[in-house]
């Protein structure tokens, strides 16, 4: 039987983004989640793995790179000071440049053997876009709002599942609705299952941080590469519905943490942006 550290025993947790790779690929989730915490790895080298983590797949580096910079604009918008355009691109092509420059190190898919010669030069020119589309079509949806909090790590507890979130941005309009913003980077997609589980944890979060009512809570996603807007209301029945979604899946998670119990995804698609390819092909 698999022993863990008390630590994770101690910070075990549903989040959305443990959600997404446990349906994604759940070898990967083991790498992720259990691997770093065993008790007696035996000869897996845990050190390697910990490394690997913190390598960024090209999909994600993007998005990476805007929220970051987004979040020190917000920062200083919390200060009184006004998002800065100019700013935000010039600290968007430092991070890609550093990142081009340790590419062998950070990025997952040229770790793992596979470069891009095009692909910085892709999401300089997309990331710039994305930056102007935030600008002209996304801030001043929600700048007049009262600013209430932006990236902060919270949590709820569902029943004894302790469930963590990050939400980008949260105001309030002024006919008093709390507002909660997403930034999407990605492609725009029509109410996703995954958006939508997404949006509604983070209402179920504010219902009782905030103490509302979910009909005076409205969620919305933006998306940077196109700069529409997708709403999301949830009943009190929506939420009892994700409540036990929650519940379910943390129990199938922590049914077991046996290696043999984690399948890696059958498409091989889903490897070559995969941290941990190398360690996951040697079995």
């Amino acid at each position: 039987m698999t022993k863990l550290k008390d630590w994770f025993y101690n910070n075990n947790s549903w989040s959305h983004t443990k959600y997404e790779l446990w349906h994604r690929c759940k070898r990967k989730f083991w790498y992720q989640n259990i691997a770093p915490y065993l008790l007696d790895p035996g000869n897996l080298d845990v050190g390697k793995i910990s490394m690997l983590k913190s390598l960024t797949p090209k999909y994600a580096l993007q998005g990476r790179i805007i929220h970051e910079i987004l979040e020190d604009q917000m920062n200083k918008h919390n200060l009184g000071r006004e998002p800065d355009q100019e700013a935000m691109i010039s600290q968007y092509l430092k991070k890609v440049q550093m990142y081009e420059n340790t590419s062998r190190t950070t990025i997952a898919e040229f770790y793992n053997g596979a470069p891009d010669e095009t692909f910085f030069d892709q999401i300089r020119e997309t990331g710039v876009t994305q930056i102007h589309t935030f600008f002209s079509d996304l801030w001043p949806h929600i700048k007049g709002n009262i600013y209430i909090r932006h990236e902060t790590f919270d949590k709820v507890l569902v029943d004894s599942t302790k469930v963590l979130l990050k939400v980008d941005y949260i105001s309030q309009d002024p006919g008093g609705i709390l507002i909660i913003t997403d930034w999407k980077t990605g492609a725009e997609m029509e109410d996703s299952p995954i958006n939508r589980l997404q949006m509604g944890v983070y209402v179920l979060w504010a219902s009782e941080y905030f103490q509302k009512d979910p009909r005076d809570i409205r969620s919305e996603l933006n998306f940077l590469s196109t700069g529409s807007i997708h709403p999301y209301l949830f009943t009190e029945t929506d939420l009892d519905d994700i409540w036990a979604l929650i519940t379910d899946e943390f129990r199938i998670m922590n049914s077991t943490y046996e290696y043999e119990k984690f399948p890696r995804n059958p498409s091989s698609n889903h490897c070559i942006d995969c941290a941990f390819k190398a360690i996951c092909d040697q079995g």
